[in-house]
């Protein structure tokens, strides 16, 4: 509906990472998807067939209508997951979603923020690589939950990033990171890099940083793409919950340091060549929207400033 309102043609991709009995229940179902937007209309339609699964997995079946797809995978790779569905699709742009996302009950006439800003942002925009819609703006130190990652959209300064787009004035920011769901990639780019890591991630266990900050890294090292974060109004953000299944893997707290650490290793280290390299995509970016420069300059805020003006203290932490 919301890509119907918005002109442009989609088709919803399900990862079910469920346990196989959920299949044929009516339980919650744990599920991944990747929504592509901006292709051709598909010829023909495509049902389940009677006799074919019944309870939830039905019902994603139907939700994904003529021109999605439903790929069970129970209870195996996350990032997996994602890779294959963005291999199936045929569309433009991947939205990838986790399940736990909501999306706003706001239906506009023109085609929903979430869905429409985004797009254009891509479109408009050809040094950025990924946008998100979820919040935050992301940061990796050393490993600590209450300091990792956790520099949120409601934080800054009127609940929006700092910067604004030329003409739209959509409140946008570019940083080292930006948070999954909903997130927007080019399938071409996403696809050029690999997609995601599914190194050292073992089965059932969370993709963690690698499910956005991983995967946005190589981008800008290897296409010089920024991730990219758009701030909308309360009306139009989508609702995100704490119920994302992959988090209750018994080894997931274990494996997730792991992978935080490694990440810091490998793109986050001060003044390393690797983060020196995205500080300067992002900046690149930002350079195309109207950011407060001479303010972050002369009193530089946060561990992000670096990503809008390099200047002395933005950049040395």
């Amino acid at each position: 509906a919301a890509a119907a309102a918005a002109g442009v043609s989609s088709e919803v991709l399900v990862n079910d990472d469920s346990s196989v009995s959920s299949h044929t229940s009516h339980t919650s179902l744990s599920r991944e998807a990747a929504a592509a937007t901006d292709r051709p209309a598909a010829k023909g339609s495509a049902s389940p067939a009677k006799g074919g699964p019944v309870g939830d997995a039905a019902r994603l079946m139907r939700s994904a209508g003529p021109n999605g797809a439903v790929l069970l995978s129970p209870n195996v790779h996350e990032l997996r997951g994602y890779n294959s569905l963005a291999r199936l699709a045929r569309g433009a742009v991947l939205i990838f979603l986790q399940d736990d996302d909501s999306p706003p009950a706001a239906r506009p006439p023109h085609g929903p923020a979430w869905l429409v800003t985004p797009l254009q942002l891509l479109r408009r925009h050809a040094r950025a690589g990924s946008v998100s819609i979820k919040g935050g703006l992301f940061f990796v130190s050393e490993y600590d939950e209450h300091v990792v990652g956790v520099q949120r959209i409601d934080d800054l300064p009127g609940w929006y990033p700092r910067c604004a787009e030329r003409g739209s004035r959509a409140r946008v920011e570019a940083a080292r990171c930006v948070d999954v769901g909903p997130l927007f990639v080019r399938r071409s780019q996403f696809l050029q890099i690999g997609g995601f890591n599914e190194s050292g991630v073992p089965r059932g266990e969370p993709g963690s940083v690698r499910v956005d900050c991983e995967m946005e890294a190589r981008m800008a090292l290897g296409l010089g793409l920024a991730p990219l974060a758009l701030g909308l109004a309360p009306a139009d953000r989508w609702a995100y919950g704490r119920t994302h299944v992959a988090w209750d893997h018994p080894k997931m707290e274990e494996g997730h340091k792991w992978r935080m650490l490694d990440y810091r290793q490998r793109y986050e280290l001060p003044r390393s060549a690797s983060r020196l390299a995205i500080e300067r995509a992002c900046r690149d970016l930002n350079g195309e929207f109207d950011c407060p420069v001479a303010e972050i300059a002369r009193k530089p805020a946060n561990k992000l400033d670096c990503a809008v003006v390099e200047a002395p203290g933005t950049c040395e932490v």
